[in-house]
């Protein structure tokens, strides 16, 4: 039992490592030499747990994804009202990429590796056919104005999140404030006219509910 408490306190220590040298220097900056040095461990430690350091930032991603599952999936199979249960969950998730350095990491390596593995192509497959899968599954439930296809409003919701989160890291701006741009444009096309003014409202107040919690893992 020892032993193992051992082996999963190096495992986290390495992980945690790789996350400060990812974010810091950058994934493609950082060399396996540098992570055994800053987490104090041997070689053999090292390949105990991981054979590379694209393993170790399969192992973030992974640990990212069942993060954002977790959360979406506690907000979305909620008794609230399906599409409030939708805006609460982009909003939650992106609260998350800037208040959790090992999920900032995640989604940071996501996008960093989709050039150089597999395992960012992967990452974005798997989120996507979570996202939408909850967001027809709630949607189903409730139901929707006019036509809509729960499908396709579900990728829509979903890359237009993503979208916002990628141009926000790419020029530094806020995503809470972007995603409830996006929020006020979307409602316009999938809610009943009468509804509008209520859901609007509603994203203003889960903006200011987020916004008020620092965002400080940049």
């Amino acid at each position: 039992m020892a032993r193992q408490a051992r082996a999963e306190a190096t495992r986290k220590k390495i992980i945690d490592t790789a996350v400060e040298l990812f974010i810091d220097l950058g994934y493609g900056e950082t060399g396996l030499a540098e992570i055994l040095q800053r987490a104090d461990v041997t070689k053999g430690a090292f390949y105990y747990h991981f054979d590379s350091k694209e393993a170790v930032a399969a192992a973030i991603i992974d640990s990212t994804f069942h993060t954002f599952a977790e959360v979406s999936t506690a907000i979305i199979e909620s008794s609230s009202p399906a599409l409030e249960n939708i805006i609460r969950a982009t909003f939650a998730v992106a609260d998350l990429t800037g208040t959790d350095r090992t999920i900032a990491a995640g989604k940071m390596l996501a996008q960093s590796l989709t050039q150089v593995s597999d395992r960012g192509p992967k990452a974005f497959l798997d989120w996507t056919a979570l996202f939408v899968g909850q967001v027809c599954e709630a949607l189903g439930r409730d139901g929707l104005g006019g036509d809509l296809n729960p499908e396709d409003v579900g990728e829509t919701i979903w890359v237009t999140t993503l979208g916002s989160h990628l141009l926000s890291d790419a020029i530094g701006d806020d995503v809470l404030a972007r995603l409830a741009r996006i929020w006020r444009v979307l409602l316009g096309a999938i809610v009943r006219q009468e509804s509008l003014p209520y859901f609007r409202d509603f994203v203003a107040r889960t903006h200011q509910a987020y916004a008020d919690t620092p965002i400080t893992a940049q």
